[in-house]
């Protein structure tokens, strides 16, 4: 019993620690303007790029011999709608589209605005109705979900920052 306290008294010491140097660099002004330099002072070129070979790769285990969307656990299969081969395609094609965008360097384009929605809705849609139709949810499904979060914010960046600098008064030379 001993020994279970001794452990539980240092795992509250490390998270106290962790905590407290985790508040000591937040609170430093050079923390602030390097999570605002990764948020708004970037083109999102390597999140794009992440994105790509991520539809490349679930492209290819969507195209594997298999039923990979069979979810057992739902009576009800969202993504099952559409054929395992169509998502395949739209994957590869999603991942070819995003390599070209960021090959010919094309991040600002009316297309390239439109395909980041279009992007965004697919992985929205897609994770989240795997994540709806598991339970538990399964834990490898967190990269995934990140997939969704930077998919969105491709896509909402540009108007969030184009509605600030129209608030400051600021016109931006296109």
């Amino acid at each position: 019993m001993a020994h279970l306290h001794m452990i539980k008294s240092g795992l509250i010491d490390f998270l106290t620690l962790t905590c407290e140097n985790f508040k000591m660099y937040l609170s430093s002004k050079n923390a602030w303007s390097t999570l605002s330099k990764l948020t708004w002072d970037t083109d999102l070129t390597s999140s794009r790029f992440i994105l790509a070979i991520a539809e490349l790769i679930w492209a290819l285990e969507l195209f594997w011999p298999g039923n990979t969307l069979d979810l057992k656990y739902s009576s009800v299969n969202f993504v099952g709608i559409v054929p395992e081969i169509l998502w395949a395609l739209i994957f590869l094609s999603f991942g070819v589209i995003q390599l070209y965008i960021i090959t010919y360097s094309i991040i600002h384009t009316k297309f390239s605005k439109f395909f980041a929605f279009a992007d965004a809705f697919v992985w929205t849609y897609f994770v989240l109705s795997i994540l709806i139709q598991t339970y538990p949810p399964v834990a490898a499904m967190a990269s995934s979900i990140t997939l969704v979060i930077v998919a969105n914010w491709i896509w909402a960046r540009p108007y969030i920052l184009a509605e600030g600098l129209y608030r400051a008064g600021i016109r931006r030379k296109t």
